[in-house]
Parts: C-alpha cells; structure tokens; sequence
C-alpha cells in the first residue's frame, strides 16, 4: 500500500491544502509548530476514523471554520482508490475507485479488509511512532512482542493467547518449581516422601517383606517393559493401517501413470483456431461460387415514376439540419461556459455580482496610511510645541486603525460570499455573473428556436420518410436527412443508370468468381500447410490429436492431485510393498505380535498381582500394610494432581506452539532481523540480542552483556526503530502499510544519523516510508515536501 496524494479540506491548521508523496522514502521537513504532527494525525485519521473529544485527545478543530476531514489518494495492490472521510461527529467515508470513478459499497467494510488485520492500535504499535513513543524500550518484553505478532499472524489467536495464560496461572498456583514451595502440590509431595520414609523405616525390620518388595518391583519392570511393547506394536499397526488406507489411492496413481504416453506433438490453441477459421473459409466461399455460378441475369428495373420528387424537399430540410446544429453548438457552448463558471464554486450556486459599494470596498487603496501620517505630523508639532499636545496625535492613529478594521471586515464577508477567492479572481467574475441573465435569455431563446427547428424538420420529411419506410428520429435529424438522402440517390441512380446495371452486376460477378476461387485456394493451402506440420491428412486427425493432448493433461493432473494425498514418509513405505496381500500379510503378522505381547502383559500383571497379594498377607497383622496402603493413595493422588498440572502446562505449550506455527513462526524471523538493523546502526557494537523471560538483553562485540536500561539514550532509541522496523518487515507477507516517523532520531549522533537515513533508504525500496524532521541533510531531494 502507498499514499500518492493528501488532500485536507480542514485539519487542525491545515485548510484546503495538497500533497503529493512519493512511493519510497517520502520526508515532510518542517520546524516546530509547522504542522507535521497534524499531517501525521490526519493521515491515521483517513485511515482508521477520526479522534473522539473523549479524556484529552486532540480533535484537531479546523481553525479557519473549513469543513472538517479531507481525502487520501491510496494505491492498494490492485487497484488506486481515493479515501475520503467528511465530519468528525458523523464521519462519512466514501471510497472511489479511480480507474472508472465508481463508488465502493459498504466502504467501512472494505477499508477494513483491505487493512486487516491491522486496527489502529495495532498501526501505533507497529507502523507510527514519534520521539515520545522511543522511551518505551525500558517496558519491552518477548511475550508482548509474541503476542503482537501472533495477534497479525494468526486470526483469532487473542482468544487463544487468553485461555493458554489462564492455563498456565492456573497450574502454578498448583505447584512451585522452587524446593521451598508452599502451594498444594508441593505441600502434597512433601508429605508423601515423609511417608515414604517412614514406610521405609519399618521394611527395614520385615526382610521378608524386603523380598517381596524385590520381586513386586521386578514384575513391575516387566509390567512396563510389557506395556511399552504393546504400546510400539499398537503404533506400528496404526501407521500400517494408514498406509493400507492409502494403499488404493496410491494404486490409483500408479495405474494412472501407466495411462500416461509420451507426450506427442503440441497442438497450439493458435493453430487449431487457424484450422477452424479455414474449415469454415472453406465452405464459405464453395457456396459463394455454387450460387454465383447458379445466378441469373437479373432484369431491368423500369425507374418509379416518383423518383425525382423529393429532391427540393430534401435540400431544404438539410439546409435546417444545418441551422439546427448551429443552434445546437451555440447552446452547448454557453452550456458549457456555465458549468465551467458553476464549478468555481463548492455547491454550484453563482452568488450576485458586487455592488458598487462592494466593488468601490474591494478596489480602492487604503486611505489609513492618511491618517497616521496626519497623526505623525500631529504628534512631532505638539512634542516641538506643547508636549501634552502629542496626546492630540491619537485622534488620527485611532480613526485609522478603526478604518482598517471596518474595510477588513467588508472585504472577507464579501470574499466569504464568493467561496474565498481571491480579490483579483472575485473582480475578473464580475463581468461573467453581470452577463448570466443574458445568457439565460439567450439559452430559452435557442431552445425555442431549436424546437422550432425540429418541428418543421419533422413536418417536412414526413412524407419522404414514409415513401422510403425510414423511421425520423427528433433527436437525429441529421443522420435521418443523410439515410433519406442515400435512399433518394440510389433510387435515382437506379433509375438513372439502370440499363448500365446488367453489364455492370455480370463484370462484378465474374470478379466475385475470381476473387472467392483465389480464397478458397488461399484457404486450402494453408489448411495443408498446417496438416503437414503436424503429419495429419484432415481436422478429424489435428482434433483428434489436441484431444488425446488434453486427455493427457487431465491423466496428470489426476495424478499429481493423489500423490499430493499420500504423506512422504507413508509413500516411501508404498513404494515397497509389491501387492495388497503383502500389505495385508505385514498388517497380520504386527496384529499377532500385538496380540502375543498383550497377553505377555496380561501375564506380567497377574504375577505382580499374586506377589502384591503375598506381600499384603505378610504384613497384615501390623500397621505397616495401613501405612503402605496410605502412601499408595497418596501417590495415586499425587499422580491425578501432577496430571492435572502437565495437562494445563501442555495444553498451553500446545496453544502457545500451535500459534506460533499458524503465524509461521515469526517471532525468531523477526528477532534476527532486528539483530541486524540494531548491529548496522551501532556500526557493529552490539551483535547480538536476546529476551530472557522478563527483560531484553543485547550483547556487545566484547562479549559484554546489557539491559536496556543499561544502554545511552541515543542506543535505546536506535534498540527500538530495529525492532519496529523488524516487526513491519516481518509481516510484510500478511500487510504492508506506510511506515509513519516522527523525528525518530534527535538523540542521534551525526554518524549514526547517516547510518539510519541510509537503512530508510534501503527499506523504502520495499515500503513506502514517510518521516517528519526537522532537519535533512539533502535539502534539494525530490521526495521531500517543505512545510
């Protein structure tokens, strides 16, 4: 997207003003108070709605009284529009599309989808900052960052961003990576290994039970061993069977490939539309002979008796055409006169002429100039006389100032009244309007003579109109005296010559002749020149030829659409298989493995069930099978918590990732090519820049590292304009917008200033950039615009 044109009807001091931009680096240079910010608000305003008199904002008031708003000329990637916003309480966008001056329907809607997913915090956060928006650097973290590009990257992913953080809160109020830890999981955990020791405590006194122990923890190995074969073996007969269901779309595939023949000779769209349009010359110009060939003479046509008639009639009526269009030409000349007069002014009304009195206001020279060197002279004779005389000197200087006033404000009602023209072009209308009511006048009188015209024109073709059965037309008389006027001189040429008609239409038959058998061999032998380039003897051959082209056409992308179904590691697999049995003899013998190492598990389980039985029956008469049953629920317990936990920190990794992935990833992207602005701008200093997980780092060239706050201002800035530039070239993929800079870089040393107007530069080959300085070192550039 690029700005092409600023038009402002009223803007904070702005009124009726113009630019022009550049499609690269655009610079607005201008001292303070010269407007830059109020062309950079303005701007925004276009794009995302005028501000609101909410809190302090500035509104931007049109000083002057000038109708509030203005228009931006925008070229999108396919198409220029202009972007006009009228009002700020009722704001009324209009979009027109410039290349046929149509209006957009629905134009909120649409700047919205042209825009999205940008809104204008987004815009400010990415794409808009001053001076004052560099002291935000200190505040920067990689989660907010992450967020922001998540938020443009993947649609929806605010929502989501909102349930992984309450997730993740949710399970740290659970459990505390700290070894001091107080929250319930920890507490939990604590108090299962007290219990642990003290279970431990009495196992010491029941070797027994130690032995036991021994072999419950060996069948419970095997148990796990046990489980995770099943749990292989299930995997491997889950992928078989995916590679059986797409065992036929891949037989499919190679069945088609087989279809697939060399690719013969291409039959270009070109030649067989020249074939086409030869077939059909062909035949064209066979009949043509037959029925010249099969034509009669024809007879003499006796001359009508009427023949001649009309010709007084007609050179009357065309003499009126000819005074008709006269008055027509007149009467769009002061037409035209007239709109180009009305469009002078904004609602097309002409205003009266001046009065004398408002003419005698606007032409004569100031007598003021009178009465001060009348309260000059005044003053120095009454200094020279009487010095209480001087006060006498005041008189004059105030009737002059008064005068002043009195003519100055005569002078802008009057200007006001004419759309605040200037004086020389107020004056230079007035013989215009004084004349408007005579060109009214003369307007109802053309108009009158015209319909006269017309009437009589009417009246007096009639009758010739009817005898040559041709349809008059009020509002084309001129073309209906030409069709009467050819009527009458054919039929006059008719009458006149017809005894030449014979020998003439026999002459042009024999040419017809010549000229239809010359195309028609023209025809053949080009029809034969294409057959032999493609080795065929009739159309049948070449259509039958572009027929099996397309046929093959169609076969390959057929297959090229199923092998984009089967996944490549699954297609590696499909390669190697010959035949669906051998799928099938695969996918049985994993399904008998599976079945023997299920119940290889299902015997694991039953010895550890028997030694947990024994070991229970051996501590049954004391409170070490109390104690022991206690620990188990306590470590089913623990085990149903800490599920719970890794299933809220998963599920929030997962969203977290799953973004992340639906973004593209952009977050490492845009973080290398930060490093890179930030390394070019320092001149190498600082080559590295990290986020931990509350603050942003940046290595030094010694290997030093640094916070933020840590760094000079002139580096933070510098720090930041990496990151935002980094950020809108990241996403350049998605929205590509104009970057908008306030004087970014005061802080600046002069050769790092240089260093960052050259990356601009760089930039803007790709993004159209507008910076609002100050001071530029290039004072005579083309891209720049003097406030």
């Amino acid at each position: 997207m690029d700005i092409q044109q600023v038009d402002i009807s009223g803007f904070g001091r702005w009124s009726k003003q113009h630019f022009d931009f550049q499609s690269g680096l655009q610079v607005i240079l201008g001292q303070n108070e010269s407007g830059k910010s109020t062309l950079r608000a303005f701007i925004v305003g276009i794009l995302f709605g005028f501000p609101s008199k909410k809190g302090k904002t500035n509104t931007y008031d049109p000083r002057d009284g000038s109708r509030y708003g203005g228009s931006l000329t925008v070229r999108f990637a396919s198409e220029t529009v202009k972007i006009t916003r009228l009002g700020r309480t009722q704001s009324q966008l209009t979009i027109t599309r410039l290349a046929d001056q149509t209006r957009i329907a629905e134009p909120e809607k649409w700047l919205a989808d042209q825009l999205a997913p940008l809104n204008r915090e987004v815009f400010d956060a990415i794409f808009n900052f001053s001076q004052q928006d560099l002291a935000e650097i200190t505040q920067l973290k990689a989660v907010d960052l992450q967020k922001l590009l998540l938020n443009i990257g993947a649609v929806g992913s605010a929502q989501w961003l909102t349930v992984a953080d309450d997730l993740d809160k949710q399970a740290d109020k659970q459990f505390a990576q700290r070894p001091t830890g107080k929250r319930p999981l920890n507490q939990a955990t604590k108090h299962y290994f007290d219990t642990l020791a003290q279970v431990q405590q009495k196992a010491t006194a029941l070797p027994d039970f130690i032995a036991g122990e021994a072999a419950v923890m060996a069948d419970q190995q095997r148990v796990a061993e046990a489980k995770a074969a099943v749990l292989s073996l299930t995997a491997q007969v889950k992928q078989h069977e995916q590679v059986q269901q797409q065992y036929d779309v891949y037989t499919t595939a190679v069945a088609l490939k087989t279809k697939m023949t060399q690719a013969g000779p291409h039959v270009s769209d070109a030649d067989l539309l020249a074939l086409q349009e030869q077939t059909s010359a062909i035949k064209l110009h066979q009949s043509a002979l037959e029925t010249l060939q099969q034509a009669q003479d024809p007879k003499q046509v006796a001359a009508t008796p009427d023949a001649f008639e009309f010709e007084t009639t007609l050179a009357q009526a065309q003499h009126a055409v000819t005074q008709l269009q006269e008055k027509l030409a007149a009467r769009e000349k002061l037409l035209s006169a007239q709109r180009q007069l009305q469009a002078q002014f904004e609602d097309g009304v002409l205003p009266e002429p001046l009065n004398p009195t408002e003419k005698q206001q606007l032409t004569r020279r100031s007598s003021e100039m009178v009465w001060l060197m009348a309260s000059l002279v005044v003053g120095v004779l009454g200094f020279l006389v009487t010095k209480p005389a001087v006060l006498l000197a005041v008189v004059p200087a105030g009737l002059a100032f008064w005068q002043y006033k009195s003519h100055q404000r005569q002078v802008a009602a009057i200007l006001a009244r004419y759309g605040h023209l200037t004086v020389d072009e107020v004056l230079t209308l007035q013989k215009t309007l004084q004349q408007q009511p005579a060109t009214k006048q003369k307007l109802s009188g053309l108009n009158i003579a015209i319909a006269d015209l017309q009437t009589a024109i009417m009246r007096q073709l009639k009758p010739v109109a009817t005898h040559f059965n041709v349809t008059l037309h009020m509002t084309d008389l001129a073309q209906s005296v030409v069709e009467l006027q050819h009527r009458y001189e054919q039929q006059k040429l008719t009458a006149q010559h017809d005894f030449m008609a014979l020998s003439q239409q026999q002459q042009q038959r024999v040419e017809a002749i010549a000229f239809h058998q010359q195309q028609l061999d023209q025809a053949r032998e080009a029809q034969q020149n294409l057959f032999a380039q493609y080795h065929v003897s009739d159309m049948a051959d070449i259509e039958a030829l572009k027929q099996q082209e397309l046929s093959q056409t169609r076969l390959r992308q057929r297959y090229d659409d199923l092998m984009r179904q089967i996944q490549p590691d699954v297609l590696a697999q499909l390669e190697q298989i010959k035949d669906r049995d051998t799928l099938q003899g695969q996918l049985s013998a994993l399904q008998q493995q599976l079945q023997a190492a299920q119940q290889r598990l299902f015997a694991c389980q039953a010895a550890l069930s028997d030694h947990q039985a024994q070991q229970a029956h051996l501590t049954s008469n004391d409170q070490f099978i109390a104690m022991q049953q206690a620990l188990a629920d306590e470590e089913t317990a623990l085990i149903e918590q800490f599920g719970v936990y890794i299933a809220e920190k998963l599920t929030s990794q997962w969203i977290t990732v799953a973004l992340q992935r639906a973004s593209q990833n952009r977050f490492p992207k845009m973080q290398t090519l930060a490093t890179q602005y930030f390394k070019r701008l320092t001149h190498g200093r600082y080559h590295e820049m990290t986020f931990s997980a509350s603050e942003l780092l940046v290595t030094r060239a010694d290997q030093q590292q640094f916070t933020v706050t840590e760094l000079s201002t002139g580096t933070q800035e510098q720090l930041y304009i990496a990151l935002r530039l980094a950020l809108s070239r990241v996403i350049a993929d998605i929205v590509s917008v104009p970057i908008l800079i306030d004087d970014g870089f005061v802080n600046f040393d002069p050769q790092r200033k240089q260093t960052m107007i050259a990356l601009l530069q760089d930039i803007a080959q790709q993004q159209q950039i507008i910076y609002f300085t100050t001071a530029w070192p290039d004072q005579a550039a083309e891209s720049m615009i003097k406030l």
